[in-house]
């Protein structure tokens, strides 16, 4: 047995469709014997496809909080840290306080745009600059 099957598919009311008929379209449109240089076939399968995206990162919550402005800052703080509490290769006194004016200005120019960002690094600072004087 052969059989045909013709499907009709709006674009305009993709947002209308279950998901479960959504992926059975979007696999029919890659299954779509036109070729490839119909712009047609390409933009259903374009359209089918981004509307999937568009469902799957409205029910994605975002990474928000992964990459901060001052996680680079506070590393550099945990880093001179451990070099001047002798948990790693040990740092100049001299050096260990030019790194501390880097990363306090860095602070600084967080804090001018935005005060909250910069607690974290301030926090850093502050445990630094305890522990070296206790190290002393």
């Amino acid at each position: 047995m052969k059989t045909s099957i013709t499907l009709t598919i709006d674009t305009s009311s993709l947002t209308m469709l279950d998901d479960k008929y959504l992926a059975a379209m979007w696999h029919a449109a890659q299954l779509n014997p036109a070729p490839i240089e119909d712009a047609d076939a390409g933009y259903l399968a374009e359209s089918l496809g981004r509307e999937i995206i568009r469902r799957f990162l409205s029910n994605t919550p975002p990474l928000l909080w992964d990459h901060q402005g001052h996680h680079a800052y506070s590393c550099q703080l945990q880093d001179l840290k451990a070099r001047l509490t002798d948990q790693s290769p040990p740092i100049a006194l001299a050096d260990a306080n030019k790194e501390l004016l880097d990363c306090l200005r860095a602070v600084v120019d967080i804090a001018e745009g935005s005060a909250p960002m910069a607690l974290g690094v301030v926090r850093h600072a502050r445990t630094l600059l305890s522990n070296a004087q206790e190290a002393r």
